[in-house]
């Protein structure tokens, strides 16, 4: 079916980048809400450090707050600090006081829990591998970096470090309750082969108290304190089956 041609004075208005129409066959696209966000961008050159915030100015769904590093020491400052809660980190290799892969590593043993994202002017496939598999979360050549690139790679190496940080506390969370329930077998199994012989202790205890009539005064007394060790015993045996699950 054809639909009808659009009168001249039909107007389109962009919101937040979402253009919207008034015809009713078309569906109306919701406009994306801002994410507002706290970037520390770690560059030498007041030119690349000039790219990056004008391509992030450009972005409306963006709101960042940004803060600067110009080197290493200045970068490892802010990282360590509490004045600022970072959400992720645009690092450049080259700086005054460090160069290449030694850069980010260094960083990233600062704040491991936080996605990097690398800024080069250089193209290297290998070395961008090496650092997404060192945790990088991205690598984006300034040459061919654009406004929404780079807008839509934050947006991303935040959600992706979001969800693994997500996936390791759960892993940790699966690890526990495995050794738990470990803990529980072994101590089932132990209280099984415990209380046995603590039951038949009990049961000589309980013999000898009924024949100990005409004897000396001090064994029903034994007895007794025997009586109460194989109780403690017990009742630490039983501790234990239940700790696992407390």
């Amino acid at each position: 079916m054809n639909r009808p041609a659009e009168p001249e004075h039909t107007h389109h208005y962009s919101v937040n980048q979402e253009e919207v129409s008034f015809y009713p066959w078309e569906q109306r696209r919701k406009p994306v809400a801002a994410t507002a966000i706290s970037l520390l961008i770690v560059e030498a050159g007041t030119s690349h450090v000039l790219l990056s915030k004008n391509l992030l100015e450009d972005q409306a769904n963006l709101v960042a707050e940004i803060h600067l590093a110009a080197t290493l020491a200045d970068a490892r400052s802010l990282l360590t600090g509490v004045a600022h809660k970072f959400d992720v980190v645009l690092l450049d290799l080259h700086l005054p006081d460090s160069d290449g892969l030694d850069t980010y590593f260094t960083l990233r043993r600062l704040r491991p829990e936080l996605p990097f994202i690398i800024l080069s002017d250089e193209h290297d496939e290998n070395a961008a591998l090496q650092l997404v598999q060192e945790g990088a979360q991205d690598c984006l050549s300034r040459d061919h970096v654009s406004s929404t690139l780079l807008a839509r790679s934050i947006r991303y190496a935040i959600e992706r470090k979001s969800i693994l940080e997500q996936l390791k506390a759960t892993q940790l969370q699966l690890i526990q309750a495995e050794k738990m329930e470990s803990i529980g077998r072994l101590a089932a199994g132990v209280a099984h082969e415990v209380k046995n012989p603590l039951a038949q202790i009990q049961l000589g205890i309980d013999y000898l108290k009924r024949h100990a009539s005409g004897v000396s005064a001090r064994i029903p007394k034994l007895l007794d304190a025997m009586s109460k060790a194989v109780g403690r015993a017990d009742e630490v045996i039983c501790d234990l089956v239940t700790f696992p699950t407390t």
